[in-house]
């Protein structure tokens, strides 16, 4: 029950985000005013690593209101050798607050993973999931450039029933 709470939530908020009437920002060389940013992420709710896209939705002053998305594969073969590897998919919404080089981060996610399984060498199937993704981090926006860099704290609700902690590291290149 839980689980579908917090799947709504995202979706909500990312509908509202994408309804919203924010004016069309210019495209400056720096990431003050350009609304996408191309991520590679290293731990994080993909898991080991992803390739991310996050767009900015709203912007209020000193808030930015953003959406975010990213895929990650891993353990590319499986038991026998075979083509078949791990997927993540993070989907999150997030906020940012502060200027343009130093900003405070909070987000919400949701992580659809599907892992190949195998148990005592007996093939095993997949396990389709779903985790619980929050977000509190710090994101560093160089100044006249088009490049950032996150570190961040991750709490993982692992198939929405084990709490574990991780953490992040991002590079971000905006346009």
């Amino acid at each position: 029950m839980f689980r579908t709470k917090f799947a709504w939530v995202i979706v909500l908020l990312l509908a509202l985000g994408f309804n919203s009437h924010a004016k069309g920002l210019g495209t400056f060389a720096d990431t003050l005013h350009n609304k996408n940013t191309v991520t590679l992420n290293v731990g994080g709710p993909a898991g080991y690593w992803a390739i991310g896209y996050e767009r900015n939705i709203v912007r209020q002053g000193s808030w930015w209101m953003y959406g975010a998305v990213a895929a990650s594969l891993w353990g590319l073969k499986d038991y026998n050798g075979d083509f078949n590897p791990n997927v993540s998919i993070p989907l999150g919404i997030g906020v940012l607050y502060g200027g343009s080089a130093h900003k405070l981060e909070l987000g919400l996610s949701n992580t659809l993973y599907s892992i190949s399984m195998a148990e005592g060498g007996v093939e095993g199937g997949r396990e389709l999931g779903m985790n619980g993704n929050l977000q509190i981090g710090y994101r560093y926006c160089m100044p006249h450039s088009r490049w950032s860099i996150r570190v961040y704290y991750l709490g993982v609700l692992v198939s929405y029933e084990n709490f574990v902690n991780f953490g992040g590291l991002s590079i971000g290149y905006s346009f």
